[in-house]
Parts: structure tokens; sequence; C-alpha cells
């Protein structure tokens, strides 16, 4: 098969048979309707109109789906995609204002009954620039879905194919805190919103964040925050 040379969008849906395969070009993936079951090697997931999925080139996923579907396909040259070193990745990016409205622009391009490709290319230095500034590294995406759990540097590191020495320093480069200031910083974030939502006592929620003990989380709920969960919770029913 001859490399890809220009961005191609198109109207695609999926069966039900499950089908794996990888390809030399990118693909953004927009869902329309319905759903979508893909899998890569770091992603298993149920994609639907409030996710976008990013398939690096040589990407090996398999997908299937067992609703009525439709999406909306963007084919990116490997020429035209800047992530160094990528290959053989996938990346997933919430739905938000400015791609629903990128997902409109693709859309009204491709409806175009002439063969221009113009307004497309012109549009995807766009669609670019939002890819590379909303990309979360694999190792923080996982740190953001497992923080409730052990996570240890050398697991961390290895996610990312780096030694923990190198990691240590490149996490620091990227998010300006180490790994356990940033792991303890989502742990207290989401124990404010448990304590200004839920009547959850603090013990349950130390653990449901991933403290062992009460009074490990309310030591670093207090050096964060400046005040003990008690007062915070406190503070925020009185108001």
């Amino acid at each position: 098969m001859e490399p890809l040379t220009d961005l191609i969008g198109e109207l695609r849906t999926y069966n039900q048979w499950e089908n794996t395969h990888q390809h030399q070009y990118g693909q953004l993936i927009f869902p329309l309707e319905g759903n979508l079951v893909i899998k890569t090697k770091i992603h298993n997931l149920l994609l639907n109109d409030d996710k976008i999925f990013f398939l690096l080139p040589n990407c090996e996923h398999s997908f299937f789906s067992k609703t009525y579907n439709k999406f909306l396909i963007l084919n990116i040259p490997k020429t035209f995609i800047s992530l160094k070193n990528q290959d053989g990745s996938s990346i997933v990016y919430d739905v938000s204002e400015k791609w629903k409205a990128i997902r409109y622009l693709v859309l009204n391009e491709i409806s175009k009954a002439n063969n221009d490709n113009s307004g497309l290319r012109e549009l995807f230095s766009y669609v670019s620039r939002q890819l590379y500034n909303e990309r979360k590294p694999p190792s923080i995406l996982f740190i953001h879905q497992n923080y409730n759990q052990k996570l240890g540097l050398n697991t961390l590191a290895q996610i990312e194919n780096y030694n923990p020495t190198y990691y240590l320093e490149w996490f620091y480069k990227n998010t300006g805190k180490t790994p356990y200031q940033y792991i303890t910083e989502i742990r207290v974030k989401k124990a404010k919103e448990l304590l200004e939502q839920t009547d959850l006592s603090h013990l349950e929620i130390a653990i449901q964040i991933g403290f062992e003990h009460q009074s490990s989380f309310t030591r670093v709920f207090k050096k964060i925050e400046g005040i003990t969960p008690s007062l915070y919770r406190k503070s925020i029913r009185d108001n």
C-alpha cells in the first residue's frame, strides 16, 4: 500500500465483527452516533460522543461495534504528525467546546462537492495544535486513573519506557512537581470534592482516595490546604 500523502476525511460505520490491524498513517476518530469498542496496547474503552480517539501511525488496534453507529474519520499522513517517538501509541481526548467546533468544521469540509483539500489542510494546522497541547503522557494519564492505588516510581517509569532516575527529571520538567507531589495534589483535590458533596466520614474519604490511615490524610490535607478536613467541610457547609 502506498503511503498516505494528504488528509482524507470520511464518514464510516463499524460492524459487530472484531477486526485488528494497523496502518502507517494517523487516524483521528470522532464519534457521531452510537459507540465503538476499541483496544490498543494502552487503551481498552467504549468510545462514544464524549471522547475523541487519536491513533498514531503503526498503532495496532482492535475494534467492533454492536450498535448502530456513525463516525467521522480523519486519516492523517505520518508526515503531518509532529509528535516524536510516539509510533504505535494512542491518545484519548475529552470532547470540549473546541473539539465540538472542530468536528463541525471537519464535517463541513468533507461535505463539499469538490476535490479541493486546501480547507481541510488549513483546518488541520489548528487541529494539530489542539492534539499536542491537550495531550497527557501515558504515565500521567495512568496517575489520574489510578491515583487511589499504590503507584511506585518503577511502575510509572516503565509506562514511559524510562529508567527511574531519568523519569524523575522528565516528570518534573513536564509538571513542575515530583510524582509524589502530583499524586498527593490529585488526592487532595478529590478529597475536597467528597467533603463538599458527600457525608462520607474522614476515614472513608481517606481510604477512597488512597490513604491507609485517617491521620495521614489529615496531615497531608492540612499541609496543602492550610486547614483540616473537618474545618474545610464546616466552612463549605456554613456558606
